[in-house]
């Protein structure tokens, strides 16, 4: 008998399905089903990846070789009996199958799932009567599972109101399109009553009220032997453990796809069940429509077309950029781009991101240069959505869009990281809230997270999956199984059974399976439409913005215009350093005018002074600098391009060409325009393509296919364009042999080369802030510094790299620091929002006061004329401020600031500006009124805090220390014993060993699962901090040393891992009297009690006291029942030449044992 499986649950119902797509449709064809549905809880996020899979499938995700599977689009809803937008109490919710019969049923399911997960979201995507009623046409319903209204309305013993459920839903239906739903899983429910029982009364529904009858079977996991991943992942969305008997727990195993026998076997009282699936999946027909383009629409001036009103706006702007009369091969680069976009009718496109990116420019939202190969396009550089000439840069529009190429180009946008949001507010605006959204995205359980999670609702202590899963391989495509292949050690552990093998057998079944949903960082869909008739929508999981429910490639593949609106801090940063100078220095800065051949610019970056420059600030990227001695900017592009793995090797060789240490070969002198400025090399994908139309022949179209083929790896293209590319040379009077060389080269480094197009626009951003830090540095340190409000570890770096320039950083200051970090002079002043505490209302008021009145002259001062009584301004504020040292300037010193709040300053300046608020003044002065003010201020007396106390409270505040350091009088100390510096941790590669030394910070103890002390710290230095660890066994022989505040040389092996960077410690050094020594050893010496007796002891004792020194003696007596361990008080130089030769010949070769 045939059968449909019509309700089925895919991994997209997030920790609660375990079923991929392409495994179901694979299961399905196994089974020889026709159809199958899919209908997630509530959302339709797999819809169109199921529709695509089931009518094409791909070879490279099935397991099977099998055609296609009609896809029943759906969803398992969440009906509420009450107004979707009651709040207050949790909604009772209760499940109903959708199913989309047409083109009609699919738009108005959409729209209903996007209703309940907006409006209607409160607990749950809620779906009322009303927007049931008005959404019903196409769809066919059934009444869904045991939690439907009509099934749990038998089960609590109500039939009637299971009737009158029955006869609501078959009211909002067509006839005919309402089912009752049946199952058999074997489940007993929590009150005692059997699924059977309730099968058996929803039939006898039907048959009293003429409604039919449909089978499924809810699958939650494609195979039988799958149910107990899948109760994995509810433990894992439930916070449990699988051990856990008070949890939600599926009561069956039986929630997978059976075969048509196994449903009939299963419910065999009802044929008619199963013979109405394959009828339902008969009346769906369903098409949906992909590679289209579905612009919004632009308004242009009337009687103008798109393409006409494009063309002026694109004519006035390079009128701007280039003068008029306009050159001819510009003219002619205009005319090619508009004929092509003409054809693809994508004027609008442009016309919208040249409004929007404009918009932004007159508010003062920093907009980058270009991203990506749309600054290859002069219709771009012209509208001002690029600032790069493509003409000057040698950029090709082709690598951007041609003829040949179907989807949709990507103009993808960077803006001021604070400002980015204000864009998309703007664009909602212009075009509508509901035709404007960002886009989901979906995140997966990776190979160690999958390991942690597995271990976690095993029941596991976190430290024994996280050993396992620190043995996984690291990075996004790493797998479990390829870490067994390459792991020796990882694999002898699986197979030798115990903890490994459960942990990971588990870990192998969740590995790869959606975990959450979450906001794409940049994509925004601009529809014509409501997106509702295109894609699902819903709240974002914070519940703030309104996302798609497809991801960004679903969306692209259907045709909507998706962007990429990207926040980028630097254009922040150049922006606030720009302000800066302008408000400082009177001086009006336009970035996108600066010289391009700044003398200062090349020197900064000459001598590799690149700290806080966009892209050129890594250890290894001031190496190439200096290495290479930039004096164009071509060479910087060069640097951006090549500076990552694989070509990275070929920069030695491209440095020397560049001083002339290596020749310099073009191939053929026709081929020098093309490879000049790269000294010969091929670095870009540019030139590949430019290579293939000059030497080969090759339209831009046929060149751009080649580049494609390069970079993706397909060589089947690469190698059926190489006959053409030769027949091309030959014809053109190429040598054979410098053709076949250039194609061998271009073959080889194509894979590696770059998109000149995003490398030019990225260095672009380079040299701007390059440029600033040049002839300002003070202004762009402080907008760098900004930057990184909130995260120390930067701050701290940043702040090292002042100092070694010769730029003071001084500490926060009521009498000139703003809210953030400020050029004060020649230093930069820290800001008063950076203290911790300190609110940003906070440093109006105290602006505002200082603004009014002037510099602050004490603290009574300052607590007379700042708000107290309309600012969140506590105690907690005030001693913020002192610790930090914003009262310094004041000339009283921190303790004694604090003596004054002690004594009750505070709240008798809040009582008196109270009372001056509540006009309770006398008229002879305030003498009548005791609010506990004095007008004395007290002379400062010049009693400070030790300066160890001092710099502590400063950190508390600061997260950093300003005014001083503890390393400041012995840093060449620590400089001299190191041989790296935290400072370049972002250049530290796992596995590497080192010298290190700098104060504790913090010290966290913990004891491991066998009981045995460990402990993690945090290790600073003057340049940076860093996370140590230290194991047991080393841990107990430096316990003492390793203690807060203690200055520490350490010997360490680098960790790189997806948790970030560590110190795994091997040796630690205490400083004593100026030095750092080894700390001391254990000099163990084994006897028994007979072997020290008559004398030996004190013989022993005599050898001891001829070699004196730090280490610790323990000696070990061997009794008759059992050892007793001795430490005796003296100390011992444990290594010392003839000490363990004179122990030996007392008391034996095994006697003694140094550690």
């Amino acid at each position: 008998m045939p059968f449909v499986h019509l309700h089925t649950h895919s991994e997209y119902s997030l920790l609660d399905g375990h079923a991929k797509i392409d495994r179901l449709l694979d299961r399905a064809h196994e089974l020889d089903m026709p159809a199958l549905a899919l209908t997630d809880h509530g959302v339709m996020f797999g819809a169109v990846e199921f529709y695509k899979a089931a009518t094409k499938p791909d070879a490279k995700r099935t397991r099977v070789d099998r055609g296609p599977i009609k896809p029943i689009v759906g969803c398992e809803i969440y009906f509420t009996p009450e107004s979707r937008a009651k709040r207050g109490v949790k909604p009772a919710l209760y499940h109903l199958l959708l199913l989309a019969k047409n083109e009609t049923g699919y738009r108005n399911l959409m729209r209903m799932v996007s209703s309940a997960g907006t409006d209607g979201f409160y607990y749950k995507p809620q779906v009322d009567e009303a927007l049931l009623r008005e959404h019903s046409e196409g769809l066919i319903a059934t009444s869904a599972c045991m939690s439907g209204v009509v099934s749990k309305s038998i089960e609590i013993g109500s039939p009637e109101e299971a009737r009158r459920w029955a006869e609501l839903y078959a009211s909002i239906f067509p006839e005919g399109d309402f089912y009752l739903e049946i199952q058999h899983q074997g489940i007993t429910t929590d009150n005692g009553v059997r699924q059977a029982e309730i099968t058996a009364a929803i039939a006898d529904l039907g048959r009293e009220m003429g409604l039919p009858l449909v089978a499924t079977n809810d699958i939650h996991y494609v195979q039988q032997s799958e149910a107990i991943a899948q109760d994995m992942l509810v433990c894992i969305q439930t916070g449990k453990v699988l051990d856990s008997t008070e949890r939600m727990r599926f009561s069956s195993d039986q929630f997978f796809m059976k075969s048509a026998e196994e449903m009939a076997a299963a419910l065999p009282e009802y044929p008619e069940a199963l013979v109405a699936t394959v009828e339902i999946a008969e009346r769906c027909e369903l098409e949906l429509e992909f590679d289209r383009i579905i612009l919004p629409v632009f308004e242009v001036p009337k009687g103008k077309s798109e393409d006409e009103h494009l063309r002026e706006e694109c004519l006035a702007g390079l009128r701007e950029r280039y003068g008029d009369p306009l050159p001819p091969e510009v003219l002619e680069r205009l005319d090619t781009e508009l004929a092509v976009i003409a054809e693809k009718g994508l004027a609008a496109y442009f016309l919208i991101v040249a409004e929007f990116v404009g918009w932004a420019k007159e508010h003062g939202i920093g907009v980058g240069p270009g991203r990506g190969s749309a600054a290859g396009s002069i219709i771009s550089y012209s509208l001002g959505i690029t600032d790069l000439d493509p003409l000057e840069n040698g950029l090709l529009f082709e690598r951007f869009l041609n003829p040949e190429r179907t989807e949709m180009p990507d103009i993808d946008i960077d803006f001021d990281d604070e400002r980015r949001g204000d864009v998309i507010d703007h664009v909602r605006e212009i075009y509508g809230d509901d035709r404007v959204a960002q886009v989901v995205t979906f995140s997966t359980m990776k190979a160690r997270a999958a390991v942690r999670d597995a271990g976690r609702v095993l029941g596991y202590p976190f430290g024994v999956p996280d050993k396992v899963a620190k043995q996984i391989q690291e990075g996004p495509e790493a797998t479990i199984a390829g870490s067994l292949k390459a792991n020796t050690e990882l694999r002898a552990e699986y197979e030798a059974g115990g903890d490994t093998t459960r942990i990971l057998d588990a870990a192998l079944a969740l590995e790869g399976t959606v975990r959450g949903e979450g906001v794409h960082a940049a994509a925004v869909v601009i529809c014509r439409d409501p997106l509702c008739e295109y894609t699902p929508t819903k709240f974002d999981t914070k519940g703030g913005a309104v996302i798609t429910q497809y991801e960004g490639t679903v969306v692209a593949d259907l045709g909507l215009l998706k962007m990429d609106f990207l926040g980028l801090r630097t254009l922040t940063v150049i922006a606030k350093a720009a302000e800066a100078v302008r408000d400082g220095l009177g001086i009006e800065l336009d970035m996108s005018k600066i010289p391009m051949d700044d003398a200062d610019t090349f020197a900064l970056l000459q001598r590799a002074d690149t700290d806080g420059v966009f892209q050129l600030e890594s250890t290894g990227m001031k190496r190439v600098l200096r290495d290479l001695k930039p004096t164009c900017f071509a060479d910087i592009v060069a640097v951006v391009a090549l500076f990552r793995p694989g070509p990275m090797d070929s920069i030695p060789d491209f440095v020397a060409r560049k001083h002339g240490r290596a020749q310099i070969s073009y191939y053929d002198d026709r081929l020098k325009p093309i490879l000049e400025e790269t000294y010969g090399a091929i670095v870009y994908q540019e030139q590949a393509m430019r290579i293939a139309m000059t030497m080969g022949g090759f339209s831009a179209a046929k060149a751009d296919k080649l580049r494609k083929g390069m970079g993706k790896k397909i060589m089947e293209i690469v190698d059926a364009l190489e006959p053409e590319f030769m027949t091309g040379a030959a014809e053109r009077g190429y040598d054979k042999r410098i053709a076949e060389r250039v194609w061998a080269d271009m073959r080889k480094f194509g894979e590696y080369a770059f998109n000149k197009s995003h490398a030019a626009a990225y260095a672009k951003v380079s040299y701007q802030t390059a440029y600033l830090k040049a002839h300002w540095p003070l202004h762009y340190m402080a907008a760098v510094l900004t930057s990184y409000t909130g995260r120390t570890d930067d701050i701290v770096r940043y702040i090292a790299a002042c100092k070694r320039a010769g730029i003071q950083v001084l500490s926060p200051d009521v009498n000139s620091s703003g809210k953030h970090f400020t050029v004060v002079g020649d230093a930069i002043r820290f800001g008063l929002a950076g203290i911790r505490n300190v609110g940003e209302g906070m440093v109006d008021a105290v602006v505002a006061a200082r603004r009014d009145g002037g510099p602050f002259a004490s603290l009574h001062d300052f607590l007379a004329r700042v708000d107290l009584v309309n600012t969140a301004i506590n105690k907690k504020t005030v001693e913020a401020l002192i610790k930090a040292g914003a009262f310094d300037t004041t000339g009283y010193t921190r303790r004694q600031l604090m003596g004054f709040l002690d004594e009750g300053l505070l709240e008798a300046s809040v009582n008196r500006q109270r009372d001056e608020a509540n006009g309770q003044e006398s008229l002879f002065g305030d003498d009548d009124v005791d609010h506990g003010f004095t007008e004395h201020v007290p002379d400062p007396t010049g009693v400070e805090w030790d300066e160890r106390m001092k710099l502590s409270f400063e950190k508390d505040m600061l997260g950093i220390y300003v005014s001083g350091h503890p390393l400041a009088d012995i840093a060449e100390l620590i400089e001299s014993a190191r041989s790296l510096s935290l400072g370049d941790q972002d250049s530290f590669r796992d596995g590497t060993s080192g010298w290190f030394a700098g104060i504790v910070a913090s010290v966290d103890k913990r004891s491991t699962k066998q009981g045995q002390l460990m402990a993690t710290f945090v290790l600073e230095d003057t340049d940076a901090s860093m996370e140590a660890v230290l194991f047991p066994n080393v841990y107990d022989k430096v316990r003492d040393d390793v203690v807060v505040d203690a200055i520490v040389r350490l010997k360490a092996k680098i960790e790189v891992s997806d948790r970030g960077r560590k110190l795994i410690v091997l040796e630690v050094e205490p400083l004593v009297d100026g030095e750092f020594v080894a700390p001391p050893k254990v000099l163990t010496i084994t006897a028994s009690a007979d072997a020290l007796s008559n004398g030996t002891s004190a013989k022993l004792k005599a050898i001891l006291e001829q070699y004196p020194g730090r280490d610790e003696i323990r000696v070990v007596v061997q009794g008759p029942e059992k050892a007793r361990t001795l430490r005796m008080p003296e100390g011992v130089d444990a290594s010392a030449a003839g000490l363990h030769a004179a122990i030996k010949a007392l008391l034996g070769a095994d006697a003694v044992r140094e550690v």
